[in-house]
Order: structure tokens, then C-alpha cells, then sequence
């Protein structure tokens, strides 16, 4: 299990980095905004260039850094045309 309660990762097989994938019910990333589609959250090796780009290309943070102890730093951001997706530093030593 990998956050709340009913987030779940799954095990696909051998990847490089055995990270597998993670499902969770439907949410609304932004508030009024239903997903309809996949939620996607991006592995990135240096959030803070992330957040750079997002705000340089005109996009919005709509949540700001937060941990997962153990996982990583994760962000979420909507892009200029309204997509909603996140972006995560994985860390073991997030804390």
C-alpha cells in the first residue's frame, strides 16, 4: 500500500527502477475539477527544475510540495491548456 487507505500499488513485473504503479479511486486534483481520465504523475529527478518549467511556461501549482516519508516529494500542476498531472522526486530518505 502506498499512501491513504485506499491507494494501492501494483506489481507488474521486473522494471528498472521496481517501482510498479499505484491506483487509487477517482479525485478531484483541483477543486470542482472532476479526472476523467488517468491521473499521471511524472517521475522527475530534480522537482525544484520542475517547478521552474511549469512556472516559466505560464502553468499553475495547484499543489505545493509536499512529502511522502519514506517515497518522495510530490507536486501536482495544471499546464496552459487545463491538463491537471503530477510530478514526483522519489526519495527513500524523504523525511
Amino acid at each position: 500500500m502506498l499512501g491513504p487507505h485506499d491507494f494501492y500499488r501494483i506489481d507488474t513485473g521486473e522494471t528498472e527502477d521496481k517501482r510498479g504503479h499505484t491506483l487509487h479511486p477517482r479525485r478531484e486534483l483541483k477543486e470542482g475539477v472532476r479526472m476523467s481520465g488517468c491521473e499521471c504523475t511524472i517521475s522527475v529527478p530534480s522537482l525544484s527544475e520542475i517547478v521552474t518549467a511549469i512556472q516559466a511556461q505560464n502553468g499553475k501549482i495547484i499543489m505545493e510540495e509536499t512529502v511522502i516519508v519514506g517515497i518522495g516529494r510530490l507536486i501536482f500542476f495544471e499546464d496552459t491548456e487545463g491538463n491537471l498531472a503530477g510530478s514526483m522526486q522519489y526519495d527513500e530518505n524523504a523525511g
